[in-house]
């Protein structure tokens, strides 16, 4: 029969690694929608400075 450490430490090790590649998807995954939040808020500024920046950038047609 195996002894424990020959089966403790190599799962250890692929614990280890499924820790670690399960911290980086989730890391790639808030990377990505952080991305796609930023995109939208280039593409139609709602509120704060993209607004006035928008604003500023706008020509006036009529003087009302």
């Amino acid at each position: 029969m195996s002894s424990e450490p020959e089966i403790l430490y190599p799962a250890i090790f692929v614990f280890s690694m499924l820790l670690i590649g399960l911290v980086l998807t989730m890391w790639e995954f808030s990377r990505i929608q952080k991305a796609a939040r930023d995109k939208d808020n280039r593409q139609h500024p709602v509120d704060g400075q993209n607004a006035k920046a928008v604003d500023a950038g706008v020509r006036k047609v009529s003087s009302f």
